[in-house]
C-alpha cells in the first residue's frame, strides 16, 4: 500500500481501517513499513488472490481515530465545507478544496455564485476556525 498520510501511527496492528469507496472495514493484523509504502495484512485475507479487489482502493481511517493535532492546526478533512467569512462577518462561501503548495495551503473559497476566491493558509490572511460554528474568519488579502 502507498503510504500517502502525514500519520502513518494511524496504521498498525489491530487497527481498524476502511477500504474503498463503500469504506469496507477491516482490521490490520500485521505491518512491515518500506520508504512511502507499507506491507499490510489484512485479518481473513491469506493469500493474494483474496487480496486481488482490494488493489488500487483507497484505505481510509475514522477521523475520532486520528492523533490529535497542536492546537490551531487541523485536518483537511475538518476545513472541507466550513462557512468562510470575512472579519466583518460577511459570507465569502464554503471552503471547497485545499491546495498544498509546499510553501503554504491554499484554499479555495467557492461563492455562491460560484466564483472562486483563493486564500493563503498563513496567519495575516485566516483569523480563526471554529469547527463547533462550523466556520473560518478569514482577512481576504487585497489583490489590486
Amino acid at each position: 500500500m502507498d503510504v500517502v498520510t502525514e500519520h502513518p501511527e494511524r496504521l498498525g496492528k489491530n487497527k481498524q481501517v476502511y477500504v474503498g469507496d463503500d469504506h469496507q472495514p477491516f482490521r490490520i493484523e500485521n505491518l512491515r513499513e518500506t520508504d512511502q509504502a507499507a506491507l499490510i495484512t489484512f485479518a481473513g485475507i491469506t493469500n493474494p488472490e483474496q487480496a486481488a479487489f482490494l488493489r488500487n482502493k483507497p484505505v481510509y481511517a475514522l477521523v475520532d481515530d486520528l492523533p490529535e493535532l497542536p492546537e490551531g492546526t487541523y485536518y483537511h478533512t475538518q476545513l472541507i465545507g466550513l462557512a468562510v467569512v470575512d472579519d466583518q462577518g460577511q459570507n465569502l462561501g464554503i471552503l471547497n478544496e485545499i491546495l498544498e503548495t509546499g510553501a503554504n495551503d491554499v484554499y479555495v473559497v467557492v461563492s455562491a455564485d460560484g466564483a472562486e476566491i483563493l486564500l493563503p493558509a498563513i496567519e495575516d490572511v485566516i483569523l480563526g476556525v471554529d469547527l463547533e460554528k462550523r466556520e473560518m474568519r478569514v482577512n481576504p488579502p487585497d489583490w489590486e
